[in-house]
């Protein structure tokens, strides 16, 4: 039987502080080159297409600091008799553990703490899990924000999860 259920999540943390005002505007370059390796001309028409580095209207996220502190995210767990999948809408939706219950074994990379680098577009990005990436090189805008999550009815009645934002640079859900 699937359940969805929503629990605290304590980890030690770097908060993100507030976003950065200043207008940080896209670079020159408005498509990215990509090496094709050899993919037939109509393939490869528009990849790289308007990937260029932008981030308006988006904010910066380079406030954070590197001292740690417990720090709660409220979680979305979805878990039926195999699997337990954990999910951070804070954080832009990221899925953070996938355990497999029969074998006891954790899934995907979990990291024990959140910490922020600048590793991203905007600048704040943390390691482990899978976060949803598209249409953009580099990580998605939303992966230190937060994103919606709403409970949906599969055919058979069994609860689910969709994660969803409206991304303002390509205009897309």
């Amino acid at each position: 039987m699937t359940q969805l259920t929503i629990e605290p999540l304590v980890l030690p943390s770097a908060r993100i502080g507030h976003e950065n005002p200043l207008p940080h505007f896209r670079g020159a370059q408005v498509n990215h080159q990509v090496d094709a390796n050899g993919l037939p001309e109509e393939k490869c028409q528009y990849l790289g297409w308007q990937t260029g580095f932008r981030v308006l209207s988006y904010w910066m996220q380079d406030q954070y600091p590197h001292q740690r502190q417990p720090l709660g995210f409220q979680s979305i767990v979805l878990e039926n008799d195999i699997l337990k999948a954990l999910f951070l809408p804070q954080m832009g939706g990221r899925l953070i553990s996938l355990f497999h219950k029969g074998r006891q074994k954790e899934l995907l990379h979990r990291n024990p703490v959140f910490q922020p680098a600048n590793l991203a577009i905007r600048n704040a990005w943390f390691s482990g899990g899978i976060e949803w990436n598209i249409g953009q090189y580099g990580h998605s805008f939303t992966t230190c924000s937060p994103v919606f999550a709403g409970r949906i009815t599969g055919v058979w009645g069994e609860p689910g999860l969709r994660l969803y934002e409206f991304e303002r640079c390509k205009r897309l859900f």
